[in-house]
């Protein structure tokens, strides 16, 4: 045989070889037929084939589709207000076509969301998995051991089929520590953040135009915010001529969160809102009956009093305050970001805050901030599930950068855009919708299920660029950090009997301090050394002291 006709058939060998190659690839990783190449949604989240070996026939191994046939899961999704049912949201419906996997979606509004949540698991009549439905971990602990949540420690689950789940548990310690109950099982995805401007779930902004008009700085302890708010109320900064200008408002929930820090409260972040430590002790204080609580009652009081708080604040809500910015009405304003407000007005108004409130005590602490943790039970498998894999490689993917990015933004060149500096951005189209008074969320709630949070994937840049990362909350943000507790708390698990204890507890507990705290807010009750005390004495009474043994147990687990 001549060198030139061996080299041929050696060419022709190696073409064969690599189409061969080609298409035994493009069996295992290829996207399914009918969604073309532009929808640019690839494969990453692979599963490691070595830990498969025991691989459902169903299931393909990595890569989409997830499965090799269409089958169909039966999802419990949490939907927030004006946002679409989840069949109608663009991304799931795209997500459906990659996957292969078809959902069957029982659409729940949030506000009888625990309601109708509780009442799927007591009837029996449950879905293949609940989705945004924050159940807490009390709950997990309950049904799981009932048999009716999935232990997704078991057998390897998390390793096999939610490799990136896997991962993000062995880089962030705390996030594992607070999925983990003590008899060692793992029951939900949480959702997850690595942002610092995600991290930190409260922020303050404030008026600049009116801070302008009347020749105010931004205001830096309890002291010079009460002058800046009165100022806000009596000297017409919307210059209408109408004393119609509502300084500040929040719920009363929130009130106590954004103010705590200055009293030397909630000094272990922003998961542990009842209980904290002591640092003179080092041990889990209540944070409700602390000397510093009734100070901090005390301030807004004098605010609401004065009518510095909206004297409605109980009946406050977002909505509310989108139509005070729209009027220009609104001096202060707390939250994640300004996605609840009309876009060009509240980016016009508002600026980011320059410092945490120092307190009458020196304490100058911003305790809403999270662990790497946002939140537990935003997707957790039931036993009924009759494909637990497929449903655990569905919602993993959204642990992927890739993943990250397609369940906030989507598809590059159809629903979001790859900005010079590396980060992404909603395509120009859907910009185009937010007009008049529609909010930002408002509008990209028929693309993506974000909304409103509790979401089974991590808010990291560049692959999250949400509200909190637009340019006024993330100064905000930054601005903020060096104020926030060295020590973080991740949310605690509990062993059966502490969990006994605070079922029985707590709820009287909280009920009572809630319905006394508003009355001294609001001075029908007088915060005398009389009232406090006997306060004090009928919490204690409810059973607080069971209740801070078990914290103080769940707090040595992860010392």
């Amino acid at each position: 045989m001549s060198h030139s006709k061996a080299a041929k058939i050696i060419s022709m060998m190696l073409v064969f070889m690599f189409l061969v190659l080609c298409g035994c690839s493009s069996n295992n990783n290829g996207k399914p037929s009918d969604v073309s190449s532009s929808d640019n949604v690839s494969s990453e989240g692979t599963v490691n084939s070595d830990t498969m070996d025991n691989t459902p026939g169903y299931l393909n191994k990595e890569g989409f589709p997830i499965v090799k046939e269409p089958i169909t899961l039966r999802i419990f999704a949490a939907q927030a207000v004006f946002q679409p049912e989840y069949q109608d949201i663009y991304l799931m419906q795209k997500y459906e076509e990659i996957t292969g996997i078809k959902i069957e979606w029982i659409n729940v509004p949030r506000e009888n969301l625990k309601e109708k949540v509780n009442l799927a698991f007591a009837s029996g009549d449950l879905p293949d998995a609940f989705l945004k439905c924050s159940i807490e971990a009390a709950n997990q602990l309950r049904y799981g051991q009932e048999g009716l949540i999935l232990n997704l420690n078991e057998n390897d689950l998390l390793q096999k089929y939610a490799p990136n789940f896997y991962a993000y548990m062995q880089k962030f310690p705390d996030v594992r520590q607070s999925q983990t109950f003590p008899n060692g099982a793992i029951y939900s995805i949480p959702a997850a953040t690595e942002a610092e401007s995600t991290r930190i779930n409260r922020k303050i902004f404030y008026n600049k135009d009116w801070l302008t008009k009347l020749n105010l700085e931004q205001p830096t302890t309890t002291d010079e915010l009460y002058n800046v708010l009165k100022a806000f109320k009596t000297m017409d900064p919307n210059g209408n001529g109408e004393a119609d200008e509502i300084p500040f408002s929040q719920t009363p929930g929130n009130l106590y969160q954004i103010f705590a820090g200055a009293f030397g409260l909630m000094n272990r972040g922003v998961h542990h809102t009842e209980f904290d430590v002591d640092e003179t002790t080092g041990k889990v204080r209540h944070i409700r009956t602390a000397p510093e609580y009734r100070e901090m009652l005390a301030y807004l009081n004098k605010l609401y009093s004065e009518g510095l708080i909206n004297q409605e604040c109980f009946n406050y809500t977002d909505q509310i305050a989108a139509a005070w910015v729209a009027q220009d009405r609104l001096g202060m304003y707390v939250n994640t970001n300004l996605a609840q407000l009309p876009k060009e007005k509240a980016e016009a108004t508002f600026v980011a805050c320059e410092s945490a409130i120092k307190g009458p005590n020196g304490d100058q602490l911003w305790p809403s901030i999270r662990s790497h943790l946002h939140s537990t039970g935003a997707f957790v498998i039931t036993t009924e599930c009759k494909y637990p894999e497929a449903a655990l490689r569905w919602v993993d993917y959204f642990y992927s950068d890739e993943g990250v990015l397609f369940y906030h933004y989507g598809i590059e060149g159809d629903t979001c855009v790859k900005n010079s500096d590396g980060s992404y951005d909603y395509a120009q189209k859907i910009y185009d919708e937010i007009t008049g008074n529609k909010s930002f969320d408002e509008v990209i709630a028929k693309y993506s299920p974000y909304v409103y949070g509790n979401n089974p994937t991590i808010m990291k840049y560049p692959y999250f660029s949400g509200q909190e990362m637009t340019p006024i909350p993330m100064k905000a943000a930054a601005n903020l950090m060096p104020y926030t507790p060295k020590e973080v708390w991740p949310f605690f698990t509990y062993t059966d009997e502490e969990t006994q204890i605070i079922n029985e507890y707590s709820s009287a507990v909280n009920d009572y301090c809630m319905q006394m705290s508003a009355e001294f807010l609001t001075g029908r009750r007088p915060l005398d050394d009389k009232n406090w005390d006997e306060y004090v004495k009928t919490v204690h009474s409810l059973g607080l002291d069971k209740l801070l043994e078990a914290q103080e147990a769940a707090y040595s687990r992860i010392k």
